[in-house]
């Protein structure tokens, strides 16, 4: 019982910490002060954070590559980063995996290798995990209509995805745009 009652400082504190919670404008503003004071340069990954400042800065910059590729950043938040000089480089290479065209071929290579399935997002398998989250992602740009018709003509054209794409009511929203 001595060991749990020494750790309620660090829980307390943990938890005040919690109630601190910074803004997403206030992670920007110490991002660009980072950048400034280390050359323009992005902090490192969290495994190879020299401080605190820096480790939660990396962590910071890994939510905020998920939410760019979910679509979930805002288009004020995406210009917000793109001022910052090192963060236009790290967008354009958040932009590079998720091509469009590359991402179909990758999509139809696995349609074809996997005859009558489409990716599933609850599989094992990395690369069928992959673009299942990719496809999710496809189906929220749908929903917010950052799609244009040609890619979802484009996406028609794999096998079974007419289909999957009927389920999600994305043939009657393009038809109707």
């Amino acid at each position: 019982q001595i060991l749990q009652l020494n750790t309620i400082p660090a829980l307390i504190e943990r938890f005040n910490n919690a109630a601190e919670r910074k803004s997403w404008d206030d992670f920007q503003h110490e991002l660009e002060t980072w950048c400034s004071q280390h050359g323009d340069q992005l902090p490192g990954p969290t495994t190879t954070a020299t401080t605190q400042e820096e480790s939660s800065l990396a962590s910071w910059l890994a939510r905020q590559r998920r939410a760019y590729l979910e679509g979930s950043l805002s288009d004020h938040q995406v210009h917000k980063l793109e001022q910052i000089p090192a963060m236009s480089a790290e967008i354009v290479r958040w932009q590079e995996p998720q091509k469009w065209e590359l991402a179909v071929q990758r999509l139809r290579r696995w349609v074809e290798a996997n005859p009558g399935k489409l990716p599933s997002r609850t599989s094992t398998f990395g690369e069928e995990r992959s673009l299942a989250e990719w496809l999710q992602r496809v189906q929220q740009k749908h929903r917010s209509r950052k799609l244009d018709a040609g890619k979802l003509s484009e996406l028609q054209g794999v096998p079974g995805m007419k289909i999957r794409m009927s389920e999600w009511g994305m043939l009657r929203s393009a038809s109707t745009n």
